[in-house]
């Protein structure tokens, strides 16, 4: 008599196990939701979209965001990555707010595949996962409306200007090319002035060889080179000189010859008399031996032997150069 309401409450406890165990696997896959989207699906090349990975968990879960290097999916560039947001609610659920900041600077589809989230309740070691779905995103180089249908191409549009206001760019346009006109034509005539008026500009005549040289003399007996012990370098300027001297107004290449050969070649010129020739060679061969054999001349045998340089430029010189004695009074 009592075997039938055994079995039926046996069947029903049954049923009651089964339901607890199918609401707690629901629990179970219900502790995260993860869900991906973006403000619109449509975004012109270069502009930046936001794309939000929201997640909804309860609070005694810890959660792991996904990293990224610097794409979010082929083609798609992360600008920059958002903080996370966190807001709980009084139930205990709390909800996360990963946003990426994405550009692409090619036309196209773009997809972006599930990304996982990573879990696991607070004391354990066993991880969890819950995955978005896909989302895509469209780049293009023109505005597209979302839901927008299909229009007509515009036809062309008036120019909203008026008479008055044509006339004033007329005028403006005019006047423009008219000063144009009149600041070539003033360069041109400005031009033509300049090149009909005759240069009045003196131009001075070459100076003469042994006037460059009667100057270089004058410069180096005013230095500092023999009152500052530098005798050398006093002789080879003063050697210099009257070498190029040589060179340039008696037509004897001294500088690229010996002592010896300048003063042989100069035995036989025409304007060099006994006298110059010996004063000349006993200048040339000291200054030899101050720049090779260190030999030392006081100050005041320096200056006798540029005195004697002079005498020789003024010996050569043509007719009309000052005597001897009035180019040592000038210096």
């Amino acid at each position: 008599m009592n075997s039938k309401p055994r079995s039926n409450r046996w069947s029903s406890s049954m049923l009651l196990v089964v339901l607890i165990g199918i609401s707690i696997g629901n629990a179970a896959s219900q502790e995260v939701s993860v869900q991906i989207q973006s403000s619109k699906s449509h975004y012109l090349t270069g502009e930046h979209a936001p794309v939000h990975i929201r997640a909804n968990a309860d609070r005694m879960l810890q959660i792991s965001w996904p990293e990224f290097t610097d794409t979010i999916a082929q083609g798609l560039k992360i600008l920059r990555r958002e903080p996370v947001d966190t807001v709980t609610d009084p139930d205990g659920i709390a909800h996360y707010q990963l946003t990426f900041i994405v550009s692409a600077y090619d036309t196209g589809r773009y997809v972006i595949h599930p990304i996982t989230v990573r879990y696991k309740p607070f004391g354990t070691n066993e991880i969890r996962e819950a995955s978005t779905s896909y989302l895509t995103l469209c780049c293009s180089t023109i505005s597209v409306e979302e839901g927008a249908g299909l229009r007509d191409i515009k036809g062309p549009m008036a120019i909203g200007w008026s008479v008055p206001e044509i006339v004033l760019l007329v005028l403006a346009v005019l006047f423009i090319l008219l000063l144009i006109w009149f600041l070539i034509r003033r360069f041109r005539r400005k031009v033509r002035e300049k090149t009909l008026q005759p240069d009045k500009t003196p131009v001075s005549a070459p100076l003469a060889p042994w006037e460059i040289a009667l100057q270089a003399l004058q410069v180096l007996r005013g230095s500092s080179l023999l009152p500052d012990g530098h005798a050398k370098q006093y002789w080879v300027e003063l050697s210099g000189i009257l070498r190029e001297y040589i060179h340039r107004g008696l037509g004897i290449n001294a500088p690229e010859l010996t002592t010896r050969q300048t003063t042989k070649r100069l035995s036989s010129h025409a304007m060099v008399n006994p006298s110059l020739l010996a004063n000349i060679t006993t200048l040339l061969q000291l200054a030899d031996m101050v720049k090779f054999a260190k030999a030392l001349p006081s100050p005041e045998e320096s200056l006798e032997m540029t005195n004697q340089a002079v005498a020789f430029i003024a010996g050569t010189a043509p007719a009309h150069v000052k005597p001897k004695e009035d180019m040592e009074e000038q210096q």
